[in-house]
């Protein structure tokens, strides 16, 4: 089960690149959307491979962090299309963190950097369709031990969670 969300559900989001990709091994996996589903976006891209995606509107913070739990695979797709988008870290990135899921990101600086730090909770991608479509296949290969370690990465997160990390400003 893979898991993407955002506010909106649109074009220009990384969607387009991973989602034929994904549609190759549509046999053996599921893709979630969580947010607010843009039709012209779903009539024009996204009804092709409604076969194995699922949408779900948008949810509340707190019932978003316990939805994430229900997922293997967390897709941190960002498009590096400008200077911020490389150096940053997203939102999505860190809740999958904390949910305890396996994350697959393109190479953004600053994703990179992350995994680096952190390869026990995933694998970076480049945007080529070759590498990417290995990345998957790697995720696809090792999804038992990705579920066996899922309350592991959880446990390790939690060093990151507000209650720890609001310290450091005090």
């Amino acid at each position: 089960k893979f898991v993407w969300f955002s506010q909106n559900i649109s074009q220009g989001r990384g969607l387009e690149l991973i989602i034929p990709e994904l549609a190759k091994f549509k046999d053996k996996i599921e893709l979630h959307l969580i947010g607010n589903l843009y039709t012209d976006f779903y009539d024009k891209f996204l009804n092709e491979y409604s076969d194995f995606i699922k949408i779900h509107k948008p949810l509340t913070q707190k019932e978003l962090n316990l939805k994430l739990s229900e997922f293997d695979i967390g897709l941190a797709i960002e498009p590096g299309k400008d200077f911020n988008n490389e150096i940053a870290l997203s939102n999505k990135i860190w809740a999958y963190f904390q949910a305890g899921l396996y994350i697959l990101a393109t190479e953004t600086k600053a994703q990179q950097l992350f995994i680096q730090q952190y390869p026990k909770h995933g694998i970076v991608a480049s945007q080529e369709l070759n590498d990417l479509n290995r990345k998957i296949i790697t995720v696809l290969q090792n999804i038992n031990d990705i579920r066996a370690t899922k309350k592991q990465r959880f446990e390790s997160a939690m060093d990151f969670a507000w209650e720890n990390e609001n310290k450091k400003l005090i």
